[in-house]
């Protein structure tokens, strides 16, 4: 296990979840009545991103575990908060800058686990920007000015030379416009989620692009997504979120073991897909997933202090008070740590 696992929990908390763990041994101990559990998806229809909780629901793992689990997709990060502290869902996937917002302007709110512990963009060039160096003068799709987008490309140039003001920042809309806009030579390089777009990876493969890095290698403890819960669910329902966490883990480690079989999920429940992409998409995207949990203590300080330097964040908050690792423990104790 990695050191800085070791900060997840101290020994009071250990204790608690030992004690929990009694109620995760056995199928048969956990399945005498299922519990129903609303899991909100910050994504409607629910996106390749956010596909996460399929799998266990699929492949029966929720059941298993006594859980009678409904995902509902909603219109956005903030929607889906919402719904959590109004009591429509008891957990709510969504990105960590909604997360350590809502918590900062007084949300009671925890972070329980991470489905995707890394970031899915990747920095992808025309063929004549052969490295990040050569971004010096280029013109770079952007989705709007002063974005954490914008912000991150500023950070890498900065990290590996460049001034970060040498580059010329084009504010093209989202992800669709901004693939278009390289492919057409109209930029020179863009970032952004390529794993289902056909026609970029077409382009890749041709070589007429290719991927310079990813967000996930220069910004490792910035994850796409956190799961949340209210602070009244934390307390009152601790044994149901010890049951999700670890039927969660077990789903996004089957993802990863079955990827074919995974896209065909992937295909079902996010409409709209290219099914010749999605097997492809499915295994890279498959590689961010947190299948030991997803977060940790360090990983959540690291996350905040790059948001911070994003312009997301004004400032952090303590760890201790927005981060609930016993759910992850428990699970660990069950299902053990392994190697991506």
């Amino acid at each position: 296990m990695r050191r800085r696992a070791g900060h997840w929990l101290g020994w009071s908390t250990v204790v608690v979840c030992l004690g929990m763990l009694v109620s995760l041994g056995t199928t048969a101990g956990v399945a005498q009545q299922m519990i129903r559990v609303r899991y909100g998806l910050a994504t409607a229809p629910p996106a390749i991103t956010t596909v996460q909780p399929y799998f266990a629901l699929e492949q029966g793992y929720f059941k298993q575990q006594g859980l009678d689990v409904q995902i509902i997709p909603l219109p956005g990060s903030v929607t889906v908060v919402r719904a959590l502290l109004s009591g429509q869902v008891d957990v709510a996937l969504t990105d960590p800058g909604t997360a350590f917002l809502a918590y900062s302007n007084g949300a009671p709110i925890k972070i329980i686990s991470g489905p995707a512990e890394k970031g899915t963009d990747v920095l992808v060039a025309s063929s004549a920007v052969k490295t990040i160096a050569d971004l010096k003068g280029k013109r770079f799709a952007i989705s709007d000015p002063g974005g954490q987008q914008q912000n991150e490309i500023k950070l890498i140039a900065a990290k590996y030379g460049i001034n970060p003001d040498d580059i010329q920042y084009l504010p093209i809309g989202g992800p669709v416009p901004r693939a278009q806009a390289l492919l057409l030579g109209r930029v020179d390089a863009t970032s952004l989620t390529i794993a289902v777009l056909k026609p970029m990876l077409d382009a890749i493969d041709q070589g007429k692009v290719h991927v310079l890095t990813s967000m996930g290698a220069e910004f490792p403890d910035l994850p796409t997504s956190y799961d949340l819960t209210s602070d009244t669910v934390a307390k009152n329902q601790s044994q149901m979120l010890a049951r999700l966490v670890t039927a969660d883990i077990r789903g996004w480690r089957w993802a990863v073991q079955n990827p074919d079989a995974a896209a065909q999920i992937v295909m079902k429940d996010v409409p709209g897909l290219d099914p010749s992409v999605v097997a492809r998409g499915q295994r890279e995207i498959a590689m961010a997933y947190g299948i030991n949990g997803g977060v940790t203590a360090a990983s959540v300080q690291g996350a905040q202090e790059l948001l911070v330097k994003l312009g997301i964040l004004h400032g952090t908050v303590d760890v201790n008070q927005i981060l609930a690792p016993q759910f992850i423990t428990l699970a660990m104790g069950s299902l053990g740590f392994i190697q991506h």
